[in-house]
């Protein structure tokens, strides 16, 4: 990994300095991943990108299964969360102005 060691910006001009980073960051804690089963989506949202806004309100969206979704009329979308046991078993979300 590469970090920004200096940097000097007047008139205009400026330099930058990199120098290559060797310490080993560790992560606090993994995400523990989860399916998320989900009904009532109206059809007009049943696209990629408003089902991966569906997975962010319950946590990180990793994946949005579309064939699965196609194919049982269910929306699946996996998601990484810190604790698996505090995804609520249901819940409305509005949607519109």
């Amino acid at each position: 990994m590469v970090a920004i060691n200096f940097v000097h910006a007047s008139g205009g001009e400026g330099i930058m300095i990199f120098d290559e980073w060797d310490q080993k960051i560790e992560p606090k804690e993994y995400l523990k991943k989860a399916w998320l089963n989900v009904n009532g989506v109206p059809y007009e949202f049943r696209s990629y990108l408003p089902l991966w806004a569906v997975g962010t309100i319950i946590g990180i969206t990793l994946k949005v299964d579309m064939k699965y979704t196609k194919k049982m009329g269910v929306v699946r979308i996996l998601v990484g969360v810190s604790d698996v046991g505090r995804i609520p078993n249901s819940t409305e979300i509005v949607v519109g102005e």
